[in-house]
């Protein structure tokens, strides 16, 4: 096991995903909506991994919805304890962007990674990994930050005052798209989200109720990657 990583403790969760990083109605849309992208990609998943798996909502969605063997990764001490009471899925600690992982090659379906990348130094050590635990034909989804957005700019110094420290590596579109076929994915369908979440924080969602929305709206990010927030990027190996 490795050391714990102070950077991603129980304040940094409350600090930069708000207390309201519970397991409520919303975050089950989210995870719910997020597996359904992914299952829109591959309809037969019988092995999956989602890598920065938090408190384990993505994981809890997957055992919902009947895929056989749910695994889980995450470098948090505080996320792992919180997530491992999902007694189906299978957890690990570990740091995808410095340590090669225990997984056989070519052992997963799908790979997932939601908000996980751009908290990695070593991009290329990362997707080579992922690409090596996929099977062939598997898929590997993942969002992240856009970094050639400036309303993003905008909205994080306005909700925020500044952006997460933690974010050390937030790329352009055609980064991810240059690195992921150098290691040899194909297939890749990079989307970015005009609205993710509207209003755009989680207390004006709470009191407007019907009148909010999680789901984003998604466009090819090559038609406005200036304004889009988040990139939602596909790859198949």
């Amino acid at each position: 096991m490795i050391k714990k990583d102070e950077k991603f403790n129980e304040s940094y969760y409350r600090e930069w995903l708000c207390d309201r990083y519970v397991f409520n109605e919303e975050r089950r849309a989210i995870v719910q909506f997020y597996l359904k992208m992914v299952l829109s990609r591959k309809n037969k998943i019988e092995r999956i991994l989602d890598i920065g798996c938090g408190y384990g909502y993505f994981l809890n969605a997957c055992i919902e919805s009947g895929i056989s063997e749910v695994y889980g990764a995450d470098i948090s001490n505080s996320a792992i304890e919180k997530s491992r009471i999902l007694k189906r899925a299978k957890i690990i600690q570990l740091d995808f962007s410095k340590e090669k992982s225990s997984f056989e090659s070519n052992f997963f379906d799908a790979v997932t990674a939601f908000d996980v990348i751009e908290h990695v130094e070593d991009d290329d050590f990362f997707v080579e990994e992922v690409y090596r635990v996929l099977k062939k034909d598997g898929v590997f989804f993942f969002i992240t930050p856009n970094g050639d957005s400036w309303p993003r700019d905008v909205y994080m110094k306005l909700i925020y005052g500044r952006d997460d420290p933690t974010h050390i590596n937030v790329q352009g579109w055609r980064h991810w798209k240059d690195l992921l076929e150098k290691v040899g994915f194909r297939g890749i369908e990079i989307k970015g989200s005009l609205i993710h979440g509207f209003p755009p924080t989680t207390t004006l969602r709470g009191k407007l109720k019907g009148f909010s929305t999680v789901k984003p709206i998604l466009i090819p990010i090559q038609f406005a990657s200036k304004i889009l927030d988040r990139l939602f990027i596909f790859a198949t190996k």
